[in-house]
């Protein structure tokens, strides 16, 4: 395998709200770590990005896709953007409440500017490696709904449901036994903190332990499917929010447990295969309101209710016929990736529940895994029994990211048949 690899700085150099949270208040106190974009370029042909942001905005994914059209030497590669899907770091999408974080189109310029310059960065470097594959378990990891005893979703851990816990690693050897890149992937969201400090979460001290141990190394970090899947931080079996040293703490024994599981990796065989393939998938919505159903539906509502925004934004768009009123779709984007039968990705633009990953995994291919915030973001995807069941993922998540409505209990059926669809194609 032919790989390059770079690493470049992203941290704002201007004061902003931190995204992820919209109980946060001001601009972010300090950097309690800088943010980067890590770029992994393979067989010349895939540009594979993490950037410590909480989303690859629809945004931003635009705007580093028309950049990279005006170079001659990069628009031939096919480029693959995801997040680590960091809380305590930038929103890069101008399509969702402000709630979910500050937009800055500066910023994301800086951004994009970075992204190509690390790509180019990974193209001066390439030299051929092996591949040594290691899987372990990211223990931090916990399902986060309940039901209580009203009947009613809550956001509460719940260890009675299985979860994929798994943890796999990839590492990149060059000749002289040196180690070039580790490329690692799970489940669990970076939400171990609330604290109004700038990091890359868990994920990024994962990445900078690595790194520090692997000098002159790169290490890439993609996000799973984790849409109900949070940290197990509790007290009297509720959920708490830590401060930023256990960030370090949490992120600084997961990057031990990875380590030492590279050490017992094992050569993986290659084959001369490099596949992409691309589907634009459309998930059913209920019906959506009509203009006088908005002006209706906002009088039920305070002002400073999500709801209320959310109305008054459908209403806006409705005015601008920027949507049709008999809207009952929203389209999504899967991308199937498979590096030399090593690296096999599901890549998805949304936040997207565990389940699909357990689905893939016993009814599809056992190798392939999915990979969430990629090539923009739409919002949560639940499953037919979330959305029964109500609760954040399949309800009020559709407001925070301005959907027409929320998704239909189909959705679960549908998107199972592009999985398997886009898969069997290849």
């Amino acid at each position: 395998m032919i790989i390059g690899m770079s690493k470049v700085d992203i941290t704002p150099s201007m004061p902003m709200k931190l995204a992820g949270f919209g109980f946060r208040r001001g601009h972010y106190e300090k950097v309690g770590m800088p943010i980067f974009c890590r770029c992994l370029v393979f067989e010349q042909k895939i540009a594979l990005i993490s950037l410590e942001l909480l989303f690859i905005g629809d945004y931003l994914d635009a705007l580093i896709r028309d950049k990279i059209a005006t170079y001659k030497e990069l628009k031939k590669l096919n480029l693959q953007l995801s997040a680590t899907h960091s809380h305590s770091s930038m929103q890069s999408a101008n399509n969702h409440s402000p709630r979910l974080g500050e937009f800055s189109a500066t910023y994301c310029e800086d951004v994009a500017n970075k992204v190509i310059t690390a790509i180019k960065q990974a193209l001066l470097n390439q030299e051929i490696v092996t591949v040594n594959k290691a899987i372990t378990s990211c223990d931090i990891a916990i399902y986060r709904r309940v039901i209580n005893t009203k009947g009613k979703i809550e956001m509460a851990p719940n260890s009675n449901v299985e979860i994929d816990k798994s943890a796999h690693i990839f590492q990149f050897i060059r000749k002289d036994g040196t180690t070039k890149a580790i490329l690692i992937h799970n489940h669990c969201h970076p939400t171990v903190s609330a604290d109004n400090i700038l990091s890359g979460e868990y994920p990024g001290v994962v990445c900078h332990q690595v790194e520090a141990t692997y000098a002159n190394s790169v290490c890439l970090f993609l996000q799973g499917f984790c849409g109900d899947i949070r940290p197990n931080l509790c007290r009297d079996n509720q959920f708490y929010r830590a401060h930023f040293d256990e960030i370090i703490r949490i992120g600084t024994s997961l990057a031990s447990r990875y380590l030492k599981a590279i050490k017992t990796s094992i050569k993986i065989k290659e084959e001369s295969v490099v596949v992409y393939s691309e589907r634009m998938v459309f998930l059913p919505l209920n019906k959506p309101q009509n203009w006088f159903e908005l002006e209706e539906y906002k009088k039920s509502q305070a002002q400073d209710d999500i709801h209320f925004e959310w109305a008054v934004h459908q209403q806006g768009l409705l005015n601008k016929d920027a949507i049709k009123s008999n809207n009952s779709q929203q389209q999504i984007k899967l991308c199937f990736l498979n590096i030399n039968n090593i690296l096999k990705f599901i890549m998805i633009n949304a936040e997207v529940v565990n389940h699909y990953q357990h689905y893939i995994t016993k009814n599809i291919d056992s190798s392939i895994l999915g990979v969430g915030y990629c090539n923009g973001m739409i919002g949560y995807i639940p499953t037919q029994d979330q959305i029964i069941q109500g609760g954040y993922e399949p309800d009020l998540s559709s407001y925070y990211f301005y959907l027409p409505a929320t998704f239909t209990q189909h959705v679960e059926s549908c998107l199972k048949q592009a999985l398997n669809q886009i898969i069997d194609e290849n």
